[in-house]
């Protein structure tokens, strides 16, 4: 799929996260989003994995600085209830806050 536009920039619970369109719908990237949280990749891309069609996540085409990547990315309108599985109680003490 080539990819004219590009990623913006978007403020989110004060972090900046980069979204693209995808099919009239802006999608985030959201490895950098949980990586930003202190949380460990694989555990989330598991449960999104497992259950891709309730996230709506899709591999995307992302343009960067080395050309495209394959990212995997979810709808914005579906983010803040992803991020709300997160259970504080089950991380680090110093990523509650945030989390």
């Amino acid at each position: 799929m080539p990819v004219s536009q590009s990623l913006s920039p978007v403020l989110f619970h004060g972090d900046t996260i980069f979204v693209v369109d995808h099919q009239g719908e802006p999608f985030a990237p959201i490895k950098p989003i949980i990586e930003n949280m202190g949380l460990e990749w694989g555990a989330q891309q598991q449960k999104l994995s497992k259950n891709h069609s309730r996230w709506g996540v899709s591999i995307i085409d992302i343009p960067s600085v080395g050309g495209l990547q394959k990212t995997l990315c979810m709808p914005v309108r579906k983010l803040a209830g992803f991020l709300a599985t997160i259970t504080p109680s089950r991380v680090r003490e110093e990523l509650r806050p945030k989390i």
